[in-house]
């Protein structure tokens, strides 16, 4: 499929959008599938699944990460990162973990990268079991390591982000006074150039709302700061979002991103003033990093997450919106949206491919108008086929993949063209390769010509044990993996049956419950009559 990314419409808006269709595609079949959303937490539901799916390991990090997500999303989805039995379990095993590191937390004082690193797992930590004891669930434990996490907070004091990172989570946990005190007299103390962005957003949080004058002027001075910053990125790279500079080494062992860094200054800047001038340019920049509907890993899926989460609750919750859309002068969908909304409910309208060959002024012209209050957020994608099956490129969109045949008794993989005889046997190897770590759930999918069978007879020898399950039809063959790492190799015979020359459509691989995709190239193969 090509895919359209997610756009907004804020009320009373217009949008234009032009569609450019392949060459030479059949217009008797395909569609244009165009999906709207109410908030952000239509699409988001995508991405906290797909959280659930690409980060399930075992590590601190993600463990912390889950937890956090799975806490901020519990009352506004129905999609879980965890299920809660899971959550309690790994609660119990975050506070395990955490007792015994927390004795050893920046014991020697120096600043090598595996002291930062340690540091910033325990802080990450320390935030999800924060969450857990705002929202009263009762662990065993647990507190009596949050208040030696907080003893011991001073040893941090020199290393800005986390010193800012911990007070973050503390303010988090219980919203006083005396945190925003004591982060005013640490800035006081601090040029703002000192301290990093990131560090600088997880301060701003903390004194968003203070009614103390002196530390409101404060909160206004960091706020100047953070809008110069973006707007001299901005007309430097033309990128919406805020640099942050560490040492590579370091960067490495904080989890560094700039998109990180853009989701902790919105959750902030949110608190401060939710009409800001940063807030719309900040959620395009998050919003449109995603690939295949996630971030590139659980930090920043994770403070993604819980900055658009809260975008939803501060501008969001109340929708009062309608919308039409046009196909040139051709009325094609409309649609409303109010309080009465489902959180993540979606409208879908399919256009058949067939309308832009139709004599309808303007077919490939899209116009969007929304009328209300609220933001409408929509996505487009396009479903064709070419008329010649016969495909030379292959489509890497997170699978790569490679075939190659050779004959039953021959040991060297033929090359095209491809020509054979009635009753030869061709060994078909299938190459997949991925990057990105573990993927969950591909599909392979192998489209035999006309002219070749197959059955699980003729494949009884093939036997993988990363696939799980395997179907040998008259028209393809499938294999089912629960997942995969890096590269797979699969291997199956088909005979030839049928004397002419035929086409074998690409071998396609897709992941179940995502939008990755790959498919390899086309061939020809003809088939004589055996002498």
């Amino acid at each position: 499929p090509s895919q359209v990314e997610y756009l907004d419409l804020h009320g009373n808006e217009i949008s234009v959008q032009d569609v450019v269709l392949p060459e030479n595609i059949l217009f008797n079949y395909g569609e244009l599938k165009v999906e709207f959303f109410n908030s952000v937490l239509g699409n988001l539901g995508k991405s906290i699944s797909q959280f659930k799916l690409n980060f399930n390991s075992m590590s601190t990090e993600e463990i912390s990460s889950k937890i956090i997500v799975a806490l901020t999303t519990r009352e506004i989805s129905e999609f879980s990162v965890i299920s809660k039995e899971n959550l309690r379990e790994e609660c119990h095993q975050l506070i395990r973990r955490m007792n015994l590191r927390v004795v050893y937390m920046w014991e020697s004082g120096n600043d090598s990268n595996s002291e930062f690193s340690e540091a910033f797992l325990i802080c990450h930590a320390f935030h999800a079991l924060a969450l857990s004891k705002k929202f009263n669930l009762k662990f065993r434990g647990r507190d009596d390591l949050i208040f030696q996490l907080e003893n011991r907070l001073p040893q941090v004091e020199n290393f800005p982000f986390l010193y800012a990172y911990a007070l973050y989570v503390r303010f988090k946990m219980n919203e006083s006074e005396k945190i925003q005190v004591e982060v005013h007299k640490y800035l006081q103390k601090r040029n703002f150039g000192e301290i990093s962005v990131e560090a600088l957003g997880l301060l701003l949080y903390v004194i968003a709302k203070s009614k103390n004058p002196e530390i409101q002027q404060t909160r206004d001075g960091i706020l100047r700061n953070l809008v110069s910053t973006f707007k001299l990125k901005s007309e430097i790279s033309g990128a919406g979002n805020f640099p942050c500079f560490y040492k590579k080494e370091i960067r490495a062992s904080l989890f560094q991103s700039n998109l990180r860094t853009d989701a902790l200054l919105l959750e902030a800047i949110l608190r401060v003033n939710p009409n800001h001038e940063l807030v719309d340019p900040l959620v395009h920049s998050i919003l449109s990093q995603r690939k295949n509907e996630i971030w590139s890993n659980s930090q920043e899926s994770c403070w993604a997450i819980l900055a658009l989460v809260q975008y939803y609750q501060v501008l969001e919750k109340n929708p009062n919106l309608s919308y039409r859309m046009w196909l040139g002068d051709f009325l094609a969908a409309r649609g409303n949206f109010d309080e009465n909304s489902q959180r993540t409910q979606s409208h879908v309208t399919r256009i058949p491919i067939s309308v832009f060959n139709s004599k309808i002024e303007n077919s490939t012209r899209i116009i969007l108008k929304t009328e209300g209050k609220g933001h409408l957020y929509y996505q487009m994608q396009l479903e064709c086929c070419h008329r010649d099956p016969t495909l030379s490129e292959i489509s890497d969109r997170g699978f790569q993949v490679e075939r190659n045949f050779k004959l039953k008794d021959g040991s060297d993989k033929l090359s095209e063209p491809f020509n054979l005889k009635v009753g030869d046997v061709v060994h078909v190897t299938l190459t997949i390769k991925t990057e990105g770590g573990i993927q969950y759930f591909p599909v392979i999918t192998d489209h035999l010509p006309a002219g070749f069978e197959t059955n699980a007879e003729m494949n009884k020898e093939n036997r993988f044990p990363f696939v799980q399950h395997t179907n040998y039809r008259s028209e393809r063959v499938e294999f089912y993996m629960r997942s995969m790492t890096n590269q797979a190799i699969i291997t199956y015979s088909m005979r030839a049956t049928f004397a002419g020359s035929y086409t074998m459509p690409p071998c396609e691989v897709h992941q179940m419950y995502d939008q990755r995709y790959g498919r390899s190239c086309s061939h020809r193969i003809t088939i004589i009559d055996a002498e």
